[in-house]
């Protein structure tokens, strides 16, 4: 095998639109694949060493400013999924998390949330639960005010939903359900967000730039990144500092003035 057959592979994954991400992730395993088999002699060279991967492009995430998340919450209030985007946004939880969150999980009284699994997509069936996307994703939660009776507010309006729905109430001890109790499917998120954003007369932002915007937040109130990583359950401190840092232009002002401190 030559160096130019993976590399038209891939040019080929590129120009259908999938990521430089992903075209990277095949290439991984192309090069798995082809180093076993130097080894066992099956072929001269791994030709996946030899080619040029496309250039990673870096997704700038939008963020809502305090006064628009603030409006946000304001417009919710009292809206079915009131609880939905509060915890997005106060909390900074992923779309699976969100979801896949169930009552035992919550404790009301002591104010705690436990992050123990991740809803996710499966093609051609539903939603199923899975492990979190790492250990440090596994997290407990100090629940904020705001979110704590946002969340009071949702139990009464499924408790409600349970009493219409009679017998055929499925009950998977879900947090977030449809109206017969079933878990929600993540797409059905990604759909309804952009119709609340628009009611709302908000920017146009994806769901999961409400945990964008929860980390921008909490470092822009001077946060410790440190607790914003563990809030966030983030894999390292560094992905954090990476992913936010040059986001925030209070922190850029930060340095300049500690210098001028010194002199």
């Amino acid at each position: 095998m030559t160096p130019q057959k993976p590399q038209a592979f891939l040019n080929e994954r590129s120009a259908a639109g999938l990521s430089s991400a992903t075209v990277k992730h095949i290439n991984a395993t192309l090069r798995a694949a082809l180093s076993q088999a130097h080894r066992w002699q099956l072929v001269q060279q791994n030709a996946a060493k030899l080619i040029t991967l496309p250039r990673s492009v870096r997704y700038a995430p939008s963020i809502l400013s305090p006064s628009q998340a603030r409006d946000l919450l304001t417009f919710v209030r009292g809206q079915r999924y009131e609880a939905l985007f509060t915890i997005a946004l106060t909390l900074g939880l992923r779309r699976g998390e969100t979801l896949g969150l169930r009552w035992c999980d919550v404790d009301l009284e002591k104010g705690i949330l436990n992050i123990r699994h991740s809803m996710e997509r499966v093609k051609g069936e539903g939603p199923r639960l899975a492990e979190p996307k790492s250990e440090r994703a596994k997290r407990l939660l100090r629940i904020p005010q705001v979110c704590l009776m946002a969340m009071l507010n949702h139990r009464v309006i499924q408790a409600k939903e349970r009493d219409w729905a009679g017998s055929k109430w499925q009950d998977g001890d879900f947090v977030f359900t449809t109206g017969l109790g079933t878990p929600m499917h993540p797409d059905d998120v990604s759909r309804l967000f952009p119709t609340v954003l628009k009611a709302a007369k908000l920017p146009k932002v994806r769901f999961h730039d409400l945990r964008h915007s929860c980390a921008t937040l909490l470092l822009s109130l001077g946060v410790h990144a440190k607790l914003v990583q563990e809030t966030l359950g983030h894999s390292s401190y560094q992905l954090t500092m990476d992913t936010y840092s040059h986001m925030i232009p209070a922190l850029r002002n930060e340095v300049a003035d500690r210098m001028d401190e010194i002199f």
